[in-house]
């Protein structure tokens, strides 16, 4: 198997922990194999890796992992270096089960700060200033919708638009839950929503997501909580890394930045190496509008990205990746939009 370079958030860690029997916690398909990671009952982690054409996958199995009592998050990093595996925890090497003997590690509890909102924030406008500025100037060089000749239009009011974003959040919230219980066939109708409000990938002056357009009606910002890029591991040898975009009205964890949803949307969530050598990025709004573009209720292409295909397949703490970008994001879209539509109705 190739070598490889794996980097994720756990976020939360899995919970409980150990589990009552043995559990995946990760699976990655890569060079016609996988990478899997299995939760055991007295706490030891291991890690499998093997291609189709081997004939015995390589496993190693690393010490044991002791948890807080409550839930926590980890950066996890998998390596494959000339057949030897390897696994950190925030930034730590876990020694191998027979090295380790009976010491355990200790995944430190992540201390939430004090509790925070960016929606009322003091500081938000001041967050969101750019992207104020810059949805200002985007819609008052927007092209203006041409209708065929033999088809008038009228323009609808504020009111209704607003009307229309809170049936939006409200389809969103009914579509989280019944995702929740299982009912995955309402993850399209959550991309399809989703490109309707926020998406506007490029320069082009054509767009017109409906949460934007309301929210520069009164020039308001779209804070949220969200973390900083960072720089992350070197990319030579690079497979795959994953930051730790998870956004939050409620501020969640010490490290995350007041931004405007837009700045939020411009990050960086995946960085891969393809076959080719070449290294690709994907943003956070890039994922979402090609999920949008390629599976979503309202389009379904007959090809898909790469990076998205990777990521439809990637299952992380009992979820697919695809799964919790979009189920995360567009919690955090609904309460935005309620926010605007009260603003809009003051």
């Amino acid at each position: 198997m190739k070598d490889f370079t794996i980097f994720n958030v756990w976020s939360p860690f899995p919970h409980p922990w150990p589990p009552s029997k043995l559990e995946q916690i990760f699976l990655l398909p890569y060079d016609d194999g996988a990478v899997q990671v299995w939760a055991h009952p007295d706490g030891h982690i291991e890690v499998v890796a093997g291609s189709a054409d081997a004939t015995e996958p390589t496993r190693a199995h690393f010490q044991r992992v002791q948890t807080p009592d409550r839930s926590t998050a980890a950066v996890v990093g998998l390596t494959n270096a000339a057949g030897v595996l390897g696994l950190t925890l925030n930034g730590t090497s876990l020694a191998s089960l027979s090295d380790a003997g009976d010491s355990t590690y200790l995944l430190p509890f992540s201390q939430p700060p004090a509790r925070e909102r960016s929606i009322g924030h003091p500081d938000a406008r001041t967050a969101c200033a750019r992207w104020i500025s810059e949805r200002q100037r985007r819609f008052s060089e927007k092209k203006p919708f041409k209708p065929k000749p033999d088809r008038k239009r009228v323009s609808k009011t504020t009111s209704r638009q607003a009307e229309e974003l809170h049936e939006s959040a409200q389809m969103l919230r009914d579509s989280i839950r019944f995702v929740a219980t299982g009912a995955k066939h309402h993850l399209p109708s959550i991309a399809g929503v989703m490109r309707s409000l926020v998406y506007w990938p490029n320069l082009n002056p054509t767009w017109n997501p409906l949460l934007l357009r309301l929210a520069n009606v009164r020039q308001l910002g779209l804070p949220v909580f969200g973390f900083e890029p960072a720089e992350g591991p070197p990319k030579e040898g690079l497979v795959l890394h994953i930051q730790n975009l998870a956004p939050s009205i409620t501020r969640e964890f010490k490290g995350q930045s007041l931004m405007d949803l837009e700045a939020y949307l411009s990050l960086q969530l995946v960085l891969a190496t393809r076959e080719d050598g070449q290294t690709s990025t994907l943003s956070v709004g890039e994922t979402l509008g090609s999920i949008a573009s390629s599976q979503g209720a309202s389009h379904y292409d007959e090809t898909i990205d790469l990076d998205i295909h990777r990521l439809n397949q990637i299952v992380t703490v009992r979820t697919a990746l695809t799964e919790r970008i979009m189920v995360r994001v567009a919690g955090v879209v609904a309460e935005l939009a309620d926010h605007i539509v009260s603003k809009l109705r003051d």
